[in-house]
């Protein structure tokens, strides 16, 4: 890691001697935290519970458990058990950083209230 001066501010920089290019170790390093992340979420022994402290909806869609959130005004679907997670009423692909955040989201969320 080096430290850098930048107009009386720390920038870091950290430098991945792995990876071909930044943005395939970022790729990887996202993809490791979504593989530990869909782990987390099957380990939770009342999945209900745990959407309502995340205020998402748990249902059954075709007989397969889906769970329903909003994230940055838009509705995603988590279908478990792989955790698969789509947007509702569309093709397009979701993000490997959104599923993450998604994820982590669900997991960690502890039902606290926010502001309005």
């Amino acid at each position: 890691m080096k430290i850098a001066p930048s107009k009386g501010i720390f920038s870091f920089r950290m430098k991945n001697e792995d990876s071909a290019s930044p943005t395939e170790g970022s790729y990887q390093g996202y993809e490791l935290a979504y593989k530990l992340a869909v782990e987390q979420l099957t380990r939770i022994d009342d999945i209900e519970q745990q959407c309502r402290q995340s205020g998402a909806r748990y249902v059954e869609i075709d007989s397969q458990p889906v769970i329903i959130l909003e994230y940055l005004n838009q509705s995603y679907q988590v279908t478990l058990p792989q955790a698969d997670i789509t947007l509702v009423d569309s093709q397009e692909e979701v993000p490997i950083r959104d599923k993450v955040l998604i994820l982590h989201y669900l997991t960690l969320a502890r039902g606290t209230p926010t502001c309005q």
